[in-house]
C-alpha cells in the first residue's frame, strides 16, 4: 500500500462525489444478490486519528479497492487494499496511521520514463485526442539501443514514432520489472488515477499488471503526446 507525504490542495473531489444512493436503499432495491462492477464508487464519512475525513474506495477488480481519504479538498493518504481489510476500520486506519507516520526515505526511480515539457510538436501530435479515462490502462513505447546481458540503454518513443530525450540505462533485471515486450520493441504501461482539464495523475504498472512505483502526475498534452490507450496499442 502506498502513502502521501502530505495532502494535495488540488486533488480533485469529484472522485468522491458519487451521486447520493445509500448502501442500504440500493440492497433494498435490487437484493443482496446485485453486483458492484469495476469503477463502482463507494464514500463514507469516518474518523481518522480523531478527525472527520472523507473515504472514498473505488473497486478495481475481485475485490480489490483504491481508496482515498480526503480532507479539506485534499488527499490524506491513498493506496490499493481488499475488501477484508476494509471491513475493519480500526485496524485499516491505524496501519495507515503508522505508514504516515513513518520516516519517508526517497528513493531513485530510474524505471519511471519522464515526459519532457510541451511545445508546438506536442500541441500537433494531440490536436483532437480524446483525454484519458481514469481506470484507463495506456502506454508509452521505448526502443532498446543497446542490451548487454547486464545493462538495457533505451529511449522514449513518442506517439508519433520519434525518439525524445537522451538514452537511458537500467539493470537488466530492472527493465524487465518496468516493461513488456511489444511488437515495436517494450513499453511501459500505466494506470491513469486522476483526470482535470490540465493534468493526468497516473501510476506505473507491474508486467505482472499490479501498481508499482510512486504516482505521478504530468500535463493533459505531454501525457497525450507520449501515451496512447493499451487498447489502441496493438
Amino acid at each position: 500500500m502506498r502513502r502521501t507525504d502530505a495532502a494535495r490542495a488540488d486533488a480533485p473531489m469529484a472522485r468522491s462525489q458519487c451521486n447520493a444512493a445509500s448502501l442500504g436503499s440500493l440492497l433494498e432495491a435490487f437484493g443482496p444478490d446485485a453486483e458492484l462492477k469495476t469503477g463502482a464508487c463507494l464514500a463514507k464519512d469516518v474518523l481518522f486519528e480523531k478527525t472527520a475525513v472523507r473515504l472514498v474506495a473505488e473497486l478495481r477488480d475481485a475485490g480489490h479497492f483504491v481508496v482515498r481519504l480526503l480532507r479539506d479538498q485534499g488527499v490524506l493518504w491513498e493506496g490499493e487494499t481488499d475488501l477484508a481489510a476494509l471491513s475493519n476500520w480500526d485496524l485499516f486506519s491505524a496501519r495507515i496511521a503508522r505508514e504516515r507516520s513513518a520516516p519517508s526515505i526517497a528513493q531513485p526511480a530510474p524505471s519511471e520514463t519522464p515526459v519532457r515539457a510541451w511545445g508546438p510538436k506536442e500541441e500537433a501530435l494531440t490536436r483532437g485526442l480524446l483525454p484519458p479515462i481514469v481506470g484507463e490502462t495506456w502506454v508509452m513505447d521505448v526502443r532498446v539501443e543497446d542490451d548487454d546481458e547486464n545493462e538495457v540503454r533505451y529511449r522514449s518513443i513518442n506517439i508519433g514514432g520519434e525518439e525524445y530525450g537522451a538514452p537511458r540505462v537500467l539493470a537488466r533485471s530492472a527493465f524487465e520489472e518496468t516493461f513488456v515486450a511489444s511488437q515495436n520493441g517494450y513499453r511501459m504501461l500505466v494506470r491513469v488515477l486522476e483526470v482535470s482539464a490540465e493534468h493526468v495523475v497516473y501510476q506505473r504498472i507491474s508486467p505482472q499488471r499490479e501498481l508499482a512505483g510512486r504516482a505521478r502526475s504530468c500535463p493533459m498534452i505531454v501525457f497525450l503526446a507520449n501515451f496512447m490507450p493499451e487498447a489502441a496499442a496493438y
